[in-house]
């Protein structure tokens, strides 16, 4: 998050009023409907509040989207492959309940707009790949799975979020069934 230093210390519960105003806009009316304006008035706070956190849109939804991302992914270490991948599907399961209709508007919004779309690979695919890739190293070195081949990591990241997405299109209050099951398929596949 951004903040220019000047004046009094930015207040982080306003910096969440701003992310939450901006998931709230993303799922009710589109990335199209997320202005400066119109997250500041759904935080109750003024625009130049917004600005010294991020000067831009882009900013700020690159950021919103690097949180989710961290909040899904960070700081998973159970000791197992298994453990680390149950943790993940559940974590990744809430989170997209809680804001999975934002995350399939800023897709939908990304075919059109080429910098929403360098965000998402940035904060999203990109991150999940290296939250992955650590995953899996520590499962290599632990001897739970040989070497991922190339492009292992990457398949694996567009259908850990890929999944729970497309459910979510199709139906607002999805099923996901047992995690153990997701679980078991990609230990499979690695092994």
């Amino acid at each position: 998050m951004a903040d220019n230093g000047r004046g009094r210390p930015a207040d982080p519960r306003l910096s969440s009023r701003f992310m939450q105003a901006t998931l709230d806009l993303l799922a009710s009316e589109g990335y199209r409907a997320v202005t400066t304006a119109a997250v500041a008035g759904r935080a109750g706070a003024s625009t130049a509040s917004l600005y010294r956190r991020w000067p831009t849109k882009q900013a700020l939804v690159s950021d919103v989207a690097r949180s989710l991302t961290l909040d899904a992914l960070g700081e998973i270490d159970s000791g197992t492959l298994a453990g680390d991948l149950d943790q993940l599907i559940t974590r990744k399961r809430g989170l997209f309940d809680q804001v999975g209709t934002a995350l399939l508007s800023l897709l939908a919004e990304s075919c059109h707009d080429t910098e929403l779309r360098a965000i998402l690979r940035t904060e999203v695919i990109e991150a999940t790949d290296q939250h992955l890739k650590a995953m899996l190293r520590r499962a290599v070195l632990r001897g739970e799975i040989p070497e991922p081949r190339n492009g292992a990591i990457e398949t694996l990241s567009l259908s850990i979020i890929g999944r729970e997405l497309l459910m979510q299109a199709l139906d607002p209050a999805p099923s996901y069934g047992d995690a153990d099951a997701e679980v078991a398929l990609i230990l499979r596949a690695l092994s």
